[in-house]
């Protein structure tokens, strides 16, 4: 079983991309706090920033980052800056353009690129989201939407909606029991 948080829903869902449960008996996942890293770049100013300077730098417009051959005319191994932590281009690039490697749970992503994005879930897993995550300004109604999305992408995907935080610090109880119930299903 493995539980991920933030960045580890999507590394989770990365390993599942490369078959790890082929490998290892992971039977189920976890994946709470699961956020889109390209809608939460919308309310960054150094993040907008840094991508309007890559814009300028290298003649390649956001919205085409991941169809272009920008990994490959950048020095990979620059840093750029994300607004806390210093990324390798490639990981900004996959965290930050549409369809990029760890765009799992961007809001505008469409059911046909969503059913593409899920395929190689194999094993249940159970989304839990947070109604009121500080990362991405989702109303519940843009939650519902998502997760039909998600849902309809793959059949293996369960979802849960904490009223709570990202960190979820006054819904532990409710997350261990959702575990519980989940795990030992």
């Amino acid at each position: 079983y493995l539980i991920g948080h933030s960045t580890g829903c999507q590394d989770i869902l990365c390993l599942c991309k490369k078959g790890i449960q082929k490998e290892f008996p992971i039977k189920k996942c976890i994946l709470q706090g699961p956020v889109s890293d390209r809608d939460y770049v919308e309310k960054e100013e150094d993040l907008l920033n840094e991508i309007k300077r890559i814009e300028n730098e290298y003649n390649i417009p956001y919205k085409d980052w991941n169809s272009s051959d920008l990994k490959n005319s950048m020095d990979i191994s620059k840093y750029l800056y994300d607004g806390q932590y210093p990324l390798l281009i490639r990981r900004f690039i996959s965290l930050y353009s549409k369809l990029g490697d760890e765009d799992w749970f961007s809001f505008d992503i469409s059911q046909d690129e969503f059913n593409t994005i899920y395929s190689c879930v194999n094993i249940p897993l159970l989304l839990v989201f947070s109604l009121n995550d500080q990362y991405v300004n989702y109303t519940n109604e843009d939650y519902q939407k998502l997760i039909k999305k998600i849902k309809n992408a793959n059949k293996n995907i369960n979802t849960y909606i904490l009223k709570d935080d990202h960190y979820i610090e006054n819904s532990k109880d409710e997350f261990y029991k959702l575990i519980k119930e989940f795990f030992c299903k």
